[in-house]
């Protein structure tokens, strides 16, 4: 009867390294759905950060595009813009000319009515003169 019972031995020591294989197979499935699922949560994860990633590289461009535009602007501006050598030109101009010291047409006006009327006084003395000669 010893080999029936050598038997019986191998059947059990089949079915508990069985059960054990079957257990480590378990094991790993579930090692493997945690890690899918793992792997899922973190691609969503990076694809929501990828777009907004790319959300803030597409402000940025703007951004930049803008910031540009107004750098164009401002360099357009300043090519319209006296240079130094102008200005010093207009300074010698207006240093030579003392606009401060020019009349206004009011004042034209009033300093013609004056010799106007000098010479007027003076004509008339002139004819008293002559007359009480």
């Amino acid at each position: 009867m010893q080999p029936s019972s050598t038997i019986a031995e191998e059947l059990n020591s089949i079915n508990a390294r069985l059960r054990m294989l079957e257990d480590r197979y378990t094991t790993l499935q579930r090692k493997s759905q945690v890690t899918e699922q793992n792997l899922i949560v973190s691609n969503r994860r990076e694809d929501v950060e990828l777009k907004a990633l790319h959300s803030e590289l597409m402000e940025i461009k703007k951004e930049f595009a803008e910031i540009k535009d107004r750098v164009k602007m401002f360099v357009n501006e300043l090519r319209t813009t006296a240079k130094k050598e102008e200005v010093d030109v207009l300074k010698k101009y207006i240093a030579l000319w003392e606009p401060v010291n020019f009349v206004t047409a009011h004042q034209a006006e009033q300093m013609i009515n004056d010799a106007v009327a000098e010479l007027r006084a003076e004509l008339e003395e002139k004819e008293k003169a002559l007359l009480q000669q």
